[in-house]
C-alpha cells in the first residue's frame, strides 16, 4: 500500500551590516520517501471506448516500489543602500535535488477488456538522479533627476548553472513485463524483478547569462515612458540516452512603452516587445 513519510527544515537570519547594509542568510532541507506510488496513472479507457471505473483504492502500483527525494537550498543576500535613492543588491542561491526510485508502470494501447478487465500490459523501471543548480544575481535600481523632474533605472546582470545526472537500473527478469492480471490487482501480484547493474542514463549541464536593464523616464506630471532590454546567452551540453547534444543560443529582446494619463482613472498606453522563446 501506499505510505508516505516526509521531514523539513527550514531557517532564515538576517541582520545589519554596518550602516548602509543588510545580510540575509537561509536554507532548506526536505527529505521525502514514499512507498507505493504511482508512476503514470490509472487507465481510463476501455476496449470499446467507454470509460473505466474503479474504487479510489485502486491502485497500478506495487509494494515494492519507492520513491525517495532529498531537496537541499542555500541562499545568502546582501542590500546596499548607497544612499537615499540608490540601492544595490547581489545574492546566490543554491539548490540541489537527489532521487532513489524503483518504479512499476502499467499500460494498454487497446485499452482495457469491458468484460475481464485485462489488457494492462507492465513496464518496471528503477533510477537515480543528482541535479545541483548555481544562480548568481547583481542588480542597481535608483532615481535621478534631470528636465526638473525624477527618473527611475535598474541595471542587473545574472547566471544560473545547472546539472543533471541520472544512472538506471535495467529489469534483467521479465517478470514484471507483459501482460497484467485483471485490474484491479493486488499490491503484491508481481514480484519485484531483478535489477542489474547501474548504468548512466543521461549527464547534462546547462548555464543562463541574462544582461536586463530598465528606464523609467517622466516627461510630465501626465506623460512617462519605460525602455528596457534582456539580452540572454543559453547554452547545454551533454549526453541522454548515448547521444550527445551541444546547443548555444543569444538572444537580444528590447521593449519600450509610453504611458499617457488621460485622467486619474484613465492611461493611454502604447508598447512593443521582442519576445524570445
Amino acid at each position: 500500500g501506499l505510505a508516505d513519510q516526509r521531514g523539513f527544515l527550514y531557517g532564515v537570519v538576517d541582520g545589519q551590516v554596518g550602516e548602509h547594509g543588510t545580510l540575509t542568510v537561509g536554507a532548506s532541507h526536505q527529505d521525502a520517501n514514499t512507498q507505493g506510488n504511482f508512476w503514470g496513472g490509472l487507465v481510463l479507457v476501455q476496449s470499446d471506448g467507454k470509460q473505466a471505473e474503479f474504487d479510489r483504492s485502486a491502485s497500478t502500483s506495487q509494494d515494492w516500489t519507492y520513491w525517495n527525494t532529498i531537496n537541499q537550498s542555500a541562499f545568502v543576500e546582501y542590500l546596499h543602500q548607497i544612499d537615499v535613492n540608490w540601492q544595490a543588491k547581489v545574492s546566490y542561491n543554491f539548490r540541489r535535488a537527489s532521487e532513489d526510485d524503483q518504479l512499476f508502470y502499467a499500460y494498454t494501447s487497446a485499452g482495457l477488456d469491458p468484460q475481464t478487465y485485462t489488457g494492462l500490459v507492465g513496464w518496471p523501471g528503477a533510477y537515480a538522479t543528482k541535479a545541483p543548480a548555481h544562480l548568481w544575481e547583481a542588480n542597481l535600481s535608483g532615481a535621478f533627476d534631470a528636465f526638473g523632474l525624477s527618473h527611475q533605472l535598474m541595471l542587473g546582470v545574472s547566471q544560473a548553472q545547472g546539472e543533471e545526472t541520472m544512472y538506471s537500473r535495467t529489469a534483467t527478469s521479465e517478470v514484471a513485463f507483459g501482460p497484467l492480471p485483471a485490474f484491479p490487482y493486488a499490491s503484491n501480484a508481481i514480484p519485484e524483478p531483478i535489477w542489474g547493474p547501474r548504468t548512466l542514463y543521461s549527464d547534462g549541464r546547462q548555464e543562463v547569462t541574462r544582461l536586463y536593464g530598465a528606464l523609467r523616464l517622466n516627461y510630465s506630471e501626465d506623460l512617462f515612458s519605460i525602455w528596457g532590454f534582456n539580452h540572454t546567452t543559453y547554452h547545454r551540453e551533454g549526453v541522454n540516452s548515448a547521444k550527445p547534444y551541444d546547443q548555444t543560443e543569444r538572444e537580444l529582446a528590447p521593449y519600450a512603452s509610453l504611458i499617457y494619463a488621460l485622467s486619474p482613472q484613465l492611461n493611454l498606453y502604447a508598447s512593443y516587445s521582442d519576445v524570445y522563446l
